[in-house]
């Protein structure tokens, strides 16, 4: 009798700890598999975000500067047309108005160092800062060839001067004045216009992407001062003793990339954690961030742990019921068969 009892006893044990560990693994590997597909989402929706208000800044950037040297080539080319009229009306030689028509061009200084240059339909220079090039086919460069293509618009392209050793972003405006075949250019490096960039063409924008509960985009400056921030905009963040500032010194050392740290915003009474991913803007020397509170992201992850441990509990429950009924199915018919061999002996 009392070995069956123990008989039954392993039996139950050993069934139940097959199946506990069976459910343990399998729903661990469960969770594992939902936890890091959840965090793959969460970075990489950060990710976009940041990506997004990268492009808002670029465009904006962009807009402003072909606004502005297009403005530049527009009146250029109507004063070029006023000394052509004159010389039509013979109030001046055709040489007299070009050579007019370039000082004006000449005498120019586009962003810090950029200027207006002409060239013809074939590539050859016929004005420019440097008296040297004048006269020269410069028609294989890259962008020449687009100018050329072209002859009006907007045009981007990387360029290093001689002693330079990265090329930098150039950004140019061109308008053709058919009656001299000159090509106008009015160009300078991109980083030299930052005082066009209007923040508010985008800050509605920025502020307006959402994640989580309070998740949010922000941007500053190398300096610390939030340049767009839904709390603290125009507040330097690094000079503000109030607040968790060494974090924002890291990433703005880093530059790049991502960190989790605590944060704690005015009039909260404790810090909560956040991850953060952000980008650097070379140009204008801004970090462009998207962040958000792991407790709000990983919200779903703990309600789907909840629901997993329930769930185990309860096929344990069933695997325990399970487990008596299979040992009795087991132990049951020994039983009888023991009492069988009993009664035999007893000659019953």
């Amino acid at each position: 009798m009392f070995a069956l009892t123990r008989i039954r006893h392993k039996l139950l044990f050993y069934y139940t700890l097959l199946f506990a560990l069976s459910l343990t693994v399998g729903f661990a590997t469960i969770y594992v598999i939902i936890r890091d597909s959840l965090q793959k989402n969460i970075e990489s929706e950060l990710q976009n975000t940041t990506t997004s208000v990268y492009n808002l800044v670029q465009t904006s950037a962009t807009v402003s500067i072909k606004n502005y040297l297009r403005g530049v080539a527009e009146k250029n080319v109507e004063i070029i047309d006023a000394l052509y009229q004159q010389s039509r009306q013979g109030l001046q030689t055709d040489a007299l108005a070009r050579e007019k028509a370039a000082a004006v061009l000449l005498s120019q200084t586009i962003g810090e160092s950029g200027y207006i240059y002409c060239l013809d339909s074939n590539g050859i220079v016929v004005v420019h800062p440097q008296q040297a090039l004048l006269g020269t086919d410069v028609s294989d460069y890259s962008f020449v060839k687009d100018v050329l293509a072209k002859k009006r618009g907007y045009l981007e392209y990387d360029w290093k001067n001689p002693g330079e050793e990265v090329a930098r972003p150039k950004a140019l405006y061109m308008l053709h004045f058919e009656p001299w075949d000159w090509i106008i250019a009015v160009s300078s490096y991109r980083a030299e216009f930052k005082g066009l960039v209007n923040v508010d063409d985008f800050k509605q924008s920025v502020l307006d992407l959402k994640f989580g509960k309070t998740g949010y985009a922000f941007v500053v400056n190398s300096e610390g001062r939030a340049i767009i921030h839904p709390k603290l905009e125009g507040v330097n963040i690094l000079a503000d003793e109030s607040l968790p500032n060494e974090y924002l010194a890291e990433i703005i050392r880093r530059k790049n990339g991502r960190m989790v740290y605590p944060w704690q915003n005015p009039g909260e009474t404790k810090p909560r954690f956040k991850l953060c991913i952000f980008n650097y803007i070379e140009d204008y020397d801004w970090i462009v961030a998207a962040a958000s509170y792991h407790e709000e992201f990983y919200q779903p992850l703990r309600t789907i742990g909840t629901l997993v441990l329930a769930t185990f509990l309860a096929t344990m429950l069933l695997v325990l019921s399970l487990s008596f009924k299979i040992s009795n199915s087991i132990t049951n018919p020994l039983q009888k068969l023991m009492d069988h061999f009993d009664h035999a002996g007893k000659g019953d």
